[in-house]
């Protein structure tokens, strides 16, 4: 779907409305590095939105974390489960390590594709 690795809007949770709705699913897993709330769509591809709150640490430190999460989720889209919105932050006192970041995005994506119902 994706070959040319760009991040466009169609993969993407935009609107106050996709978060309310994904917030609302209330199905999530978390491990040291991320959070990720989910819920099924009926697109052929995931999707994801961030939630980077100022807990997290000062404006570099927000960005660096929202760079590496869609970095990771942008490398690793045709191999991630097909049909769920996904809404990610980072756990309180993580690393902003892009390896751990890229792990945790597939290992709970695939989690999250086993719990909610198709």
């Amino acid at each position: 779907m994706v070959k040319n690795e760009s991040f466009p809007k169609s993969v993407r949770v935009r609107t106050q409305r996709e978060f309310d709705k994904v917030y609302a699913a209330d199905y999530f897993a978390a491990d040291d590095t991320l959070v990720i709330r989910a819920r099924r769509n009926d697109l052929a591809h995931c999707r994801l939105g961030l939630s980077v709150g100022k807990r997290v640490g000062n404006a570099v430190v927000r960005n660096a974390w929202k760079r590496k999460i869609r970095e990771a989720f942008r490398k690793q889209l045709g191999e991630l489960p097909a049909g769920l919105d996904l809404v990610a932050r980072p756990r309180k006192g993580a690393r902003c390590d892009y390896a751990d970041i890229a792990r945790s995005i597939r290992r709970l994506a695939e989690r999250l594709d086993r719990k909610i119902p198709k």
